[in-house]
């Protein structure tokens, strides 16, 4: 799966190349910021004292504030102040909306005239009911890559990010970040995570799970969306992805929809795989066929979608992702959450139905991890190329979790493989219960058929490693309904 948080070291002497670079730290002493030993406090502080050229380092915290991006300036977050090492995993520069009801940064008013780059961010708890996104607002000529988005509220547009293009020569591109559980409140065009208003917007290589709208992931305008996973999302009306903007090469998976689940696109929509979406009324996945959509697979679909995936992953023609999450829309239990931050939705050498099968044309020359495409004899369908080269890491074991669960019969519950180590090779398990009189499992989705206890059981496909579940089928309650009353005389009831 796609490490988005990456680590770069890098020493002071480089950092301070330029005279007017600030630093800003929580444990600075608040001088004039020219160096971690001297670091203004807060970002606010730092803000003015950056132009053209400058580079403002923030230090690992949380910084309770809201910015203004200054045109020319680069904004990089993710560096311990005493040694200058960057690792954006251990050192997390956060801005925290709680209590602001703003952006978290914007760019006011137009474009800026020189490139703003923002990287290695975290955007979490902001909320905002007004105009565009609840973390960033962004115009044409700005960038922002390897930044994470978490508990973001919109009450208007999008959960997440606001783009919009305006007058810039160059386009808005955000890329490499993680959006997680954000959410917009709006009416039917607003989206979870990305809102890409209009122009030549380009998103790439990002994740989006965990989210809710009308749309539950990207609404895309105009502009180019590719190598994108999308998981786990709900959207209230139109899909998880949305828009006349053009789409490649991207993983729509495990997403919720009350009328559109996976997709309700106008644009062209190539080279990209949908799978396990499900929908309470209407279109599962829907793609308009009459732009130019080819090479797009899933299990179901209509318009420019060819079906014939299994729904079960391991199947020879399923899509043998190496460790998807078993379960369809939001997570309702801390082992849902769990599986969706352990999801792998990358290729194995068992994904025949997408190695080789995509439109060479539309493909982006690398995939979602950076990986040179293509690997085989043609390119692959989705966010990810199988490389057939890569250095083999052993499955060691396998876990679930948890270790025990009771369903309701007629309910559905999750178990959640958890093979070892983490970055293995091959993830791919399979699911067995002893007595399916009293339930059935599919990719860890157990279904409760009548009373009883029996166990599920998963083996690696690597390894033949095993663990077992404890797996307990309650009765439904019973209906209970008001008592019925016969009418023995005018105005006397009587009880049945």
């Amino acid at each position: 799966m796609k490490r988005f948080l990456f680590l770069l070291t890098l020493s002071a002497a480089v950092l301070c190349a330029s005279a007017s670079n600030r630093y800003v730290s929580p444990t600075g002493d608040d001088g004039d910021g020219k160096s971690w030993e001297h670091a203004k406090t807060t970002i606010a502080g730092a803000i003015w004292s950056v132009g053209v050229g400058d580079t403002m380092f923030i230090a690992e915290g949380v910084y309770n504030e809201a910015i203004s991006a200054q045109s020319g300036c680069t904004y990089m977050g993710g560096y311990n102040a005493e040694t200058g090492e960057r690792d954006l995993e251990l050192y997390e520069s956060i801005l925290d909306g709680t209590g602001l009801t703003s952006w978290l940064l914007v760019k006011y008013d137009d474009p800026p005239a020189d490139p703003i780059m923002i990287d290695g961010l975290v955007f979490q708890n902001a909320k905002h009911s007004t105009w565009g996104a609840a973390a960033v607002y962004m115009r044409g000529n700005m960038t922002v890559q390897n930044c994470h988005f978490r508990n973001c509220e919109s009450g208007s547009n999008a959960g997440a990010i606001w783009m919009e293009q305006g007058n810039a020569t160059n386009p808005a591109v955000v890329r490499n970040c993680l959006i997680e559980y954000c959410v917009c409140t709006g009416a039917e065009s607003g989206v979870g995570g990305i809102y890409n208003n209009e122009g030549a917007g380009i998103i790439e290589n990002c994740i989006i799970r965990g989210c809710k709208g009308s749309i539950g992931g990207i609404r895309n305008n105009g502009g180019i969306v590719q190598n994108c996973v999308l998981y786990n999302n709900y959207s209230t009306y139109n899909g998880c992805i949305y828009g006349a903007g053009s789409f490649f090469n991207n993983t729509i998976c495990n997403n919720f929809g009350d009328r559109y689940a996976g997709s309700r696109t106008t644009g062209r929509v190539t080279n990209t795989v949908f799978w396990g979406n499900n929908t309470a009324y209407q279109y599962v996945n829907y793609v308009d066929a009459s732009t130019g959509a080819t090479k797009n697979v899933g299990d179901v679909g209509s318009g420019g979608i060819t079906t014939g995936l299994s729904v079960n992953n391991n199947d020879a023609d399923g899509p043998n992702f190496r460790n998807p999450t078993g379960f369809v829309g939001l997570p309702k239990t801390e082992v849902e959450i769990a599986a969706i931050a352990k999801a792998d939705f990358s290729l194995t050498d068992a994904s025949t139905k997408l190695l080789d099968q995509a439109d060479a044309a539309s493909a982006p020359t690398k995939d979602i991890d950076g990986v040179a495409r293509p690997k085989g004899d043609g390119y692959d369908i989705g966010a990810y190329e199988y490389d057939p080269e890569a250095v083999v890491i052993p499955v060691t074991g396998v876990s679930i979790q948890p270790s025990s669960i009771e369903i309701v019969e007629g309910k559905t519950g999750t178990l959640v493989a958890q093979v070892e180590p983490e970055n293995a090779n091959n993830k791919r398990v399979e699911w067995s219960i002893d007595d399916v009189t009293i339930a059935t499992i599919q990719n860890g989705k157990v279904t409760g058929v009548k009373p009883g206890t029996t166990t599920a059981h998963v083996k690696t496909l690597d390894g033949d490693y095993t663990a077992a579940a404890t797996v307990i089928i309650k009765e439904k309650p019973p209906v209970r309904y008001p008592q019925l009353h016969t009418w023995a005389s005018v105005g006397s009831p009587t009880a049945v």
